[in-house]
């Protein structure tokens, strides 16, 4: 009897092949998920920044320059009933996508390239961005940003993989009667479009 040689027959390697696709399956797409997802902490984090700014700008004492104390308000920003996909976004929401599309995949935008300075909210809130960002930012109010009901707003929009669809995030601050302020959760659309 001749000792047989021990190895992988053609039908094991077959069935070996055969997990470790089923494997990458379903692996590639939940990294291709949380990749997206780590993108998405940078908007929760900014919108955050922008908020409590807003709140703290509100609170504050703020003088004309004759000295005379102005009513409490929000600082003033983009108005209208909301964030809309315009150009009042810094830098314009979708314009990080310039060459990533082509490329095959989406880029950070450019924060040399990210005029702040051009939008008194920015300055008033002590909000700009100096890394590299995914994120497009807007603020604003609805109404005249110091009466009863009217509200800031601060939102982050991103097309994150340059295919059209945005990623938004946006939460809201609303005056009250007694002159608080009530603040409403963080919401998101197409969270990870």
């Amino acid at each position: 009897m001749t000792p047989r040689n021990h190895g992988f027959t053609i039908v094991e390697l077959m069935i070996t092949v055969a997990i470790i696709g089923m494997l990458s399956g379903v692996a590639v797409p939940s990294f291709a998920k949380y990749v997206k997802r780590t993108k998405t902490t940078e908007a929760v984090m900014n919108i955050r920044r922008i908020f409590d700014n807003s709140i703290t700008y509100y609170f504050s004492d703020h003088v004309t320059s004759a000295g005379d104390i102005l009513t409490a308000q929000f600082p003033a920003g983009e108005s209208g009933p909301g964030p809309d996909f315009s150009t009042q976004f810094t830098p314009p929401i979708g314009s990080c996508c310039v060459g990533g599309a082509t490329s095959g995949r989406p880029q950070k935008c450019d924060p040399a390239k990210d005029n702040w300075n051009a939008k008194p909210a920015w300055s008033a809130l002590e909000f700009r961005v100096d890394d590299p960002h995914w994120f497009s930012y807007i603020s604003g109010w609805d109404g005249d940003g110091k009466s009863v009901g009217a509200g800031h707003y601060a939102s982050a929009g991103a097309d994150l993989d340059c295919d059209g669809n945005f990623s938004v995030y946006w939460r809201l601050a609303t005056i009250r009667s007694d002159g608080g302020i009530t603040g409403k959760p963080l919401a998101v659309m197409n969270e990870l479009e």
